[in-house]
């Protein structure tokens, strides 16, 4: 009788208690996929201290988990940890020895730590395994480069080219300084642009760069908005808690037009950012711009916009997927200039949705941007009021670890209550992308 009690009981207090531990169960598969998914966000978006953090927090919830393994050896091998991305891809493998993305990383991995017949061994199971094309196609080319003895370099520096065409709808440089009604018309124009940036600090918690770029714009027929411009960059982050990030970023924009000194552009904006939950990341943001314009025979009162911009405010961003992202923002800004009619005050909301894969990656945008400016134009009796709507797409596609395509569409209307700020614009643009 008093087995049958104890057996009861028993009974009766799993009946009580299952309830609690589902409920617990589904919690920690919750908090599994939130920290994989912000973790694998956090890795394309080079925060690797963070990524390697929540990769470890799916790690404690399932141990062995072949998924968190392969995510935090990606990140200790982007973050310059060979060891331990070896150990943990490693790991990994023995979970799923055939796994091509596992030996591809372990691969590069062997190869930055000079193991170049091990590496060889990984990538050669790649090109001979059931991988997709883009994974076969990076591990051919490391391949090439253990056959010819190059060895492992751990750069400070990036160098990128980009070339391309691109297709206006209505050529105008600078929807604030309209041109002569009936030169704005369609035109094609090449584009190229020359990048580079040197990492001076890398650290754990603190990174800062330099970096330059180049940027020509050749048009076919509407040649007096040729546009060069010239940018110098100087950045730093530092990651001050697994949560928040500290960033500084100076920047100055020289262009030319049509040959022609247009403007200077000197821009400083410090920033903030916090992971409030586990699946989202918010920036506050503010930044200053001295602004220098130059007459020219086609802009002959271009210097009226000499002046200053203000602007503050806010992003925030929720991870959807371990691909994929959607983030809002607004922004603030005002414009304070020589000349009263050109000043203004803005308000800025804006929307975009971003996926990537391995070798794709799409983006959406849209933005509503309205100016209200301070006086009133020559020629007209009233302040301009504008209101601008962009929306954008843009394809980009991996053809090898250093080459890339990209397609995307803009399509801006402005509407104002002055005739003359009216526009629509839509641009085409396809762009070849080298990674050196």
């Amino acid at each position: 009788m008093t087995m049958i009690l104890k057996r009861f009981t028993a009974l009766v207090l799993l009946f009580l208690l299952l309830p609690c531990v589902v409920p617990a169960q589904e919690q920690k598969e919750k908090d599994y996929e939130t920290a994989l998914t912000l973790g694998t966000f956090q890795l394309e978006t080079g925060e690797y201290a963070n990524a390697i953090a929540n990769f470890k927090h799916a790690l404690a919830i399932k141990p062995a988990d072949k998924a968190a393994l392969v995510s935090l050896g990606i990140a200790y091998s982007r973050s310059g940890d060979m060891p331990n991305a070896r150990g943990i891809l490693q790991q990994a493998l023995v979970v799923d020895p055939a796994d091509p993305r596992t030996q591809y990383e372990l691969g590069i991995v062997l190869f930055k730590l000079g193991d170049a017949e091990g590496a060889k061994g990984k990538f050669t199971d790649v090109s001979n395994g059931p991988a997709d094309e883009t994974l076969k196609a990076s591990a051919s080319e490391y391949l090439d480069m253990i056959a010819s003895g190059a060895g492992p370099e751990k750069k400070r520096y990036s160098l990128n080219v980009m070339a391309g065409a691109q297709h206006d709808s209505n050529v105008i440089l600078d929807p604030d300084n309209p041109v002569v009604p009936g030169l704005k018309k369609a035109d094609w124009r090449f584009i190229t642009t020359l990048g580079g940036a040197y990492k001076f600090i890398d650290k754990e918690k603190t990174t800062a760069d330099a970096g330059y770029s180049f940027y020509q714009g050749l048009n076919d027929t509407l040649t007096d908005f040729n546009v060069q411009q010239h940018t110098l960059t100087l950045s730093g982050r530092y990651n001050a808690t697994e949560k928040s990030r500290l960033g500084l970023r100076y920047e100055y924009l020289y262009s030319l037009v049509g040959g022609d000194k247009y403007s200077g552009v000197h821009q400083v904006k410090p920033s903030a950012d916090f992971s409030f939950t586990k699946a989202t990341v918010t920036e506050f943001f503010y930044s200053y711009e001295n602004k220098k314009f130059y007459d020219s025979g086609f802009f002959p009162a271009n210097t009226e916009r000499n002046g200053n911009n203000n602007a503050a405010g806010l992003t925030h961003t929720v991870v959807l997927s371990k691909q994929s992202a959607v983030t809002a923002g607004y922004a603030y800004d005002r414009d304070s200039t020589d000349t009263d009619f050109w000043d203004y005050t803005g308000n800025k909301g804006f929307l975009s949705f971003q996926s990537k894969g391995f070798d794709t990656g799409i983006s959406l945008s849209a933005s509503s941007y309205d100016k209200k400016y301070g006086g009133v134009p020559p020629g007209f009796t009233e302040k301009r009021h504008d209101s601008t709507r962009e929306y954008s797409a843009a394809l980009n596609r991996r053809i090898t670890s250093s080459f890339s395509l990209n397609l995307s569409d803009l399509y801006v209307q402005n509407r104002s209550n002055l005739s003359l700020y009216e526009y629509r614009r839509n641009i085409v643009t396809l762009t070849a992308v080298m990674h050196l």
